[in-house]
């Protein structure tokens, strides 16, 4: 189930809401970079992230269908970068669903065919 992102200040039309998948994404990333570097730098990418969330909850379509899966013939999922990591999403009705959370390095292709086959 999507948990949702909330939006400050009632200004937005679309409601933003993180996989669970998703959301231990977000976890695992506060975790290892609070060990990797200090919790400060950690909690700085949590507000970086929740920026980003803010403005596809203003602008959902913003963000570019990642390369990888255009070359699939994949449409449907768009990517925001928040470098170094990406948030990849839907937009399904008035929603933007955050599928993953993933560093620009790693093979998108076969992190999202591992969640839809698992999922």
């Amino acid at each position: 189930m999507p948990r949702s992102h909330q939006s400050a200040g009632g200004l937005s039309r679309f409601q933003v809401l993180l996989t669970r998948d998703a959301q231990l994404d977000l976890e695992d990333l506060h975790a290892w970079l609070s060990e990797a570097s200090s919790a400060s730098a950690a909690d700085r990418l949590l507000a970086e992230m929740a920026q980003a969330m803010e403005r596809l909850a203003q602008f959902p379509n913003r963000g570019s269908v990642p390369q990888e899966l255009l070359e699939l013939g994949v449409r449907h999922y768009r990517q925001i970068l928040v470098k170094p990591w990406r948030l990849v999403y839907q937009v399904q009705d008035q929603r933007v669903i955050v599928m993953l959370i993933a560093d620009t390095r790693r093979d998108l292709a076969s992190l999202l065919m591992t969640r839809l086959l698992r999922g």
